[in-house]
């Protein structure tokens, strides 16, 4: 093996906000290449690299906004996001992409490093947990740089290069949107199998993460009798909800946080990157999402706090924290499992999902399940409920991307801002982010 094209970063701790591409990084001999079991689980382990996602696309959706006069206060890259700007990067640098290459990085490391150990139950636990990571890293990375999925344009380019190696001096294929897939389903085949069926620390993939990651991914690419069968498989290991009438909704953070096993719903932890724009008490949420929200659900004041004069801020993530949770949990499982049952024409069984979780989100004493009429748009119902439940987890932007291909659910969404106003048309170029000048433009240091 070539250690000299190995770098173990985590254990050396290089930052997120370097001053130069992470693709670029060569590597210093002086460094220690992980030979253990437990190096690798201790690379893994890196909570900054490996659990967390993308959060300017969440700064790009539909579910916040902020006035025009607030907007001076931020980053050229947040204010770029927000509306939608080709020229994102102050110093031609992105968060996003450098992270999602560390993740990528890691994965490569681990898998290529295992072939020197002896087989065991730890290492596949270990290698499953790699082969998730990489997946989970190339599902964010095809969610921003890509277009969105189309079984009719699988040859299509995207600017992902597709490193399945740790090698610096590899050059990878660039990915096609086929391509991109296939690798993550591959991943997601061996993480399956490898992986052990639950953990006791959530910040570990278990078996039903990738249960929950591969619905995910069936869900966007419209195999909706896959994603149910997904869904399914997750629930069978566990399907506990929180009851939220046993919460306290004035408390400043009603939620149990999923990293410290506090709340049965998180199966896998992971938060949105930082960026002051989300943490700000100036960020409001947008008025038609809030009215989707009746009187007696507890939705409303466990995820928001009313400020007074309009003001409505987000209280409600599942981190414990001002971060956004973006990882996988159940009450998102079992919305997908309710759409595709809709979409599969499995009426009673989708209905049985959407009364289960709003049993648990609506006050006991005036909840009463949907029995619906004909003629009523069952999927617009279940669209609806999803737009509730997943605020601010990094998920509405690929819900915005797919659905977007149904003329009947695609959106518009504008900014007024003074006299100006930007708008992202279905499908238009903005749903696809710029990559990084430090990527294009080997100038830029």
């Amino acid at each position: 093996m070539k250690n000299n094209l190995l770098i173990l970063i985590v254990i050396i701790g290089l930052t997120a906000g370097c001053a130069k591409s992470f693709l670029d990084k060569k590597p210093d001999q002086s460094l220690v290449v992980p030979t253990t079991a437990t190096d690798l689980q201790s690379l893994l382990d890196n909570l900054d690299v490996n659990n967390t996602a993308p959060a300017i696309s969440q700064i790009a959706s539909d579910e916040f906004y902020m006035d025009a006069s607030d907007l001076q206060f931020f980053t050229k890259t947040e204010k770029g996001a927000y509306t939608w700007q080709k020229d994102l990067y102050e110093g031609g640098f992105s968060g996003e992409w450098n992270g999602l290459y560390k993740q990528v990085f890691y994965a490569n490391l681990v898998l290529w490093q295992s072939k020197n150990l002896q087989p065991s139950p730890e290492l596949d636990r270990i290698k499953g947990s790699a082969y998730f990571y990489r997946a989970w890293a190339y599902y964010h990375l095809g969610q921003l740089y890509a277009k969105a999925f189309d079984q009719n344009a699988l040859d299509q380019q995207t600017s992902l290069p597709l490193r399945t190696s740790p090698e610096i001096d590899q050059q990878p294929p660039v990915a096609t949107i086929g391509s991109l897939y296939k690798l993550i389903n591959t991943d997601l085949d061996q993480a399956e199998v490898l992986l052990s069926t639950t953990t006791t620390y959530k910040n570990r993939p278990s078996r039903q993460s990738a249960y929950g990651l591969r619905s995910r991914v069936r869900l966007l690419m419209g195999d909706y009798y896959g994603a149910a069968a997904s869904c399914s498989a997750y629930l069978t290991l566990n399907n506990e909800l929180i009851d939220f009438n046993t919460l306290t909704p004035s408390a400043a953070r009603p939620l149990p946080p999923v990293l410290e096993n506090k709340n049965p719903e998180g199966l896998f932890y992971s938060q949105l990157l930082s960026y002051s724009f989300l943490s700000s008490p100036l960020l409001k949420i947008d008025p038609e999402l809030y009215q989707l929200y009746e009187s007696d659900d507890l939705r409303k004041t466990c995820f928001f706090r009313d400020r007074g004069n309009g003001i409505i801020t987000y209280k409600g993530s599942y981190t414990g924290t001002t971060s956004f949770f973006a990882g996988i949990a159940t009450d998102e499982i079992l919305l997908t499992r309710a759409e595709c049952r809709i979409r599969n024409n499995q009426i009673q069984e989708g209905l049985a999902d959407l009364n289960l979780l709003r049993k648990n989100r609506i006050n006991k004493n005036t909840f009463v399940p949907i029995n619906p009429v004909a003629g009523e748009d069952l999927l617009l119902m279940v669209l609806k409920e999803r737009k509730r439940e997943l605020i601010a987890r990094g998920t509405r932007w690929v819900d915005l991307r797919r659905l977007n291909k149904e003329p009947q659910f695609a959106k518009v969404i504008s900014r007024q801002l003074g006299q100006k106003t930007y708008l992202l048309e279905p499908n238009g170029a903005g749903y696809v982010f710029p990559v990084p000048g430090s990527e294009t433009n080997p100038t830029v240091k």
